[in-house]
């Protein structure tokens, strides 16, 4: 592969560097960099909602703009026109609720704030910050009319006084945990709140006392449920009050069949109790004897958000939005309507067809764009899970990607037609998950025509995996925590040796205490790792690119700054530094053809020979660069938000002596 992206993590972070085996001083030969256009036009819609306003419905949905900001998009169901507004801060929004005073509540993520949206106006009129807070997960309304949240990374309790803008902090008692992600209104008005990953537990508050009680033991794992005909129903059980014991029979129908069946609290209220299962939905109201299946649904890939008292069912599925009614024939799947912003470039790679790909965080979508005629093409959804695509790698034209949170390995054939829904094209083709679901290594293919990616373990659980993926069976091979239990970071592969670069983070936990990261090679041969370094004080070894002409091998190494190594795979050994470049700052390292990688300096984009440790200069994008490709047309692409950056072709590399 060309290039491989960095982790999210890794670019959000402010970073400090110095360089190991460098020269102390860099060239400044600066080249112009040339706007090649916003090429990621990808949708990630998170929730839902019906609102009436003027006689019309409207089903709203809450979409994801790292560099607009958030958006609600209004969609006229009747015309299937949508009116989009941009929010005034927040990148996302998981949480959305409807408020008495005909407006909506919005909670945002990477800046923690209440957003309060005025329906009648089409205005925002509020926005309140969570003290301290990166993220607000979901939303619930209590017995005192309060708007309770739950937070990422103090799993806090906190409830919003919609009319006078106050916040309350209300205490995080699911420690160690790190999130709060759920909340729900039991039927006393009594907050549930379910906290994980680390040791998922509930607990429940009472905005009377303002005091948190334990639930049952049997309830530490229920993430979510609805107030319904006074009981709190969750999955296929309910559970009735004040003590939320288990109730047996069930006060409710269920589903012949043996097919699985559960209760969707989403579209659920007190009166109406909703059911899916399968392609079916079923509707309980209070009072009824049986169910009545209300609308036939997709099967796959699918996000349902509302129903309406005809019984309609509005939801999402990647890119589009349906209305499910019971004739399947009548089912509406259309292209979310309104105008579509530019998205944050999440990474980049070329190909050898002369074409440029990359994607969104968030949004399981890929875009590619000719380099020859300027044409772009942004695909509707790859994957039938949430999260994003982390890495492509191309092969005689078919694009190979690694994608978080199903661990999946897709295929996808831009030349032949696109049937995702059938399956067929794209279609995943092997899968890491669901004990391994972040691709943070990127895939690359190795020599043996195989690919080989690198992953962090599920949430709750350390250590990472090696996925050895053959691209015509799609059969796949684990190679579990190879140096040991740590996710892997960086890899690349180099006849039967992987080396690797390892991180101390994990999903939905804090970096292991009493740790250092590693960088090591594995054997696939003998299948032992055959060299190991553990570098004292590193967090992290990500961006590892081996370089066939002088046989060595870059990366980042995060300690408490960031530092460019070399490792020399003829000694066996790191590089002595020779040098320190000292206001260094790599957040991303690619190859940059033989003898030479290409790394981001904040702004700058420089050169380091691999056999000297020279550092040349070779221009200033106007933004931060967070995404490098190499190109086989000799240029750079760099990505800075959403706009991408081309250099003039680089000079010819000479070959040099090593040093």
């Amino acid at each position: 592969m060309l290039n491989r992206k960095g982790p999210l993590l890794s670019r959000r972070e402010a970073l400090l560097a110095a360089a190991s085996g460098l020269a102390t001083a860099a060239q400044a030969e600066t080249t112009n960099m040339e706007l090649i256009g916003q090429p990621c036009l990808a949708r990630n819609m998170h929730t839902g909602c019906l609102v009436q306003d003027k006689g019309r419905d409207y089903f709203v949905l809450t979409n994801t703009n790292e560099i607009t900001n958030a958006e609600l998009i209004f969609i006229d169901i009747e015309a299937g026109t949508g009116e989009v507004y941009r929010a005034p801060t927040g990148a996302g929004a998981w949480a959305l609720q409807k408020l008495p005073s005909n407006q909506l509540g919005v909670g945002t993520y990477y800046n923690g704030m209440f957003l309060i949206f005025d329906i009648p106006s089409r205005k925002w009129v509020k926005t309140i910050k969570f003290p301290g807070e990166d993220y607000l997960w979901s939303f619930a309304i209590g017995s005192d009319d309060r708007l309770y949240t739950g937070t990422y990374p103090g799993a806090k309790l906190g409830a919003l006084d919609v009319k006078t803008g106050e916040v309350e902090v209300l205490g995080a008692p699911g420690k160690p945990n790190l999130y709060l992600r759920n909340v729900s209104t039991l039927p006393d008005g009594r907050i549930y709140c379910y906290f994980g990953t680390e040791k998922p537990i509930s607990f429940v508050f009472d905005p009377k006392t303002k005091q948190f009680s334990p639930t049952p033991e049997a309830l530490h794992t229920v993430t979510t449920g609805v107030a319904w005909n006074g009981y709190f129903v969750s999955g296929q059980k309910a559970y009735r009050m004040p003590d939320l014991a288990e109730v047996s029979p069930l006060p409710f129908p269920t589903p012949t069949g043996t097919a699985v069946w559960q209760v969707l609290p989403l579209l659920s209220d007190a009166r109406n109790l909703v059911v899916h299962q399968g392609s079916s939905v079923y509707r309980f109201r209070t009072g009824d004897s049986t169910l009545t299946r209300i609308a036939a649904v997709p099967t796959t890939g699918i996000s349902m958000f509302a129903v309406n008292e005809a019984g309609n069912v509005f939801g999402t599925r990647g890119q589009d939005y349906f209305i499910a009614q019971e004739d399947p024939k009548k089912l509406r799947l259309e292209a979310v309507p309104g105008p579509a912003s530019p998205r944050e470039v999440f990474f980049l790679t070329t190909d050898d067809q002369n074409r440029l790909w990359g994607g969104p965080p968030f949004g399981q979508t890929l875009f590619y764009k000719d380099l020859a005629t300027g044409q772009v093409t942004n695909t509707r959804g790859v994957s039938n899970r949430g999260g994003e695509v982390y890495d492509v790698e191309v092969v005689d034209g078919v694009a190979y990607g690694v994608s978080y949170v199903g661990g999946e390995i897709i295929r996808y054939d831009p030349s032949q037609p696109w049937n995702h829904i059938g399956g067929v094209n794209p279609r995943v083709i092997g899968k890491a998950g669901p004990e391994f679901i972040r691709p943070a290594a990127g895939i690359t293919r190795g020599g043996d025509g195989k690919l080989y990616s690198g992953w962090w373990a599920k949430y709750g659980t350390y250590g990472g995996a090696v996925a050895v993926t053959d691209p015509q069976s799609g059969a796949t091979e684990l190679i579990v925590n190879p140096l040991g239990v740590q996710a892997i970071q960086g890899l690349a592969v180099v006849g039967n040796q992987v080396m690797i670069g390892t991180t101390l983070a994990g999903n939905g936990l804090p970096s292991q205490p009493n740790a250092s990261a590693k960088f090591g090679i594995y054997d696939l041969a003998e299948r032992k790792a055959v060299f190991t370094h553990e570098i004292p004080g590193a967090s992290s070894v990500s961006r590892v690119i081996y370089d066939t002409q002088t046989n060595r091998t870059a990366c980042i190494v995060q300690r408490t700054r960031s530092s460019l190594w070399i490792f020399d795979n003829t000694l066996g050994q790191f590089r002595k530094p020779t040098g320190v470049v000292e206001k260094l700052q790599p957040g991303y390292l690619t190859n940059a053809g033989p003898g030479r990688v290409a790394f981001s300096e904040d702004k700058t984009l420089r050169l380091l020979n691999l056999a000297t440790g020279a550092v040349t200069t070779v221009g200033d994008a106007p933004e931060k660069i967070h995404c490098i490709a190499f190109a086989p047309d000799g240029c750079l692409y760099v990505a800075c938000g959403a706009a991408v950056y081309r250099t003039a072709p680089l000079p010819r590399p000479r070959r040099s002596p090593l040093a």
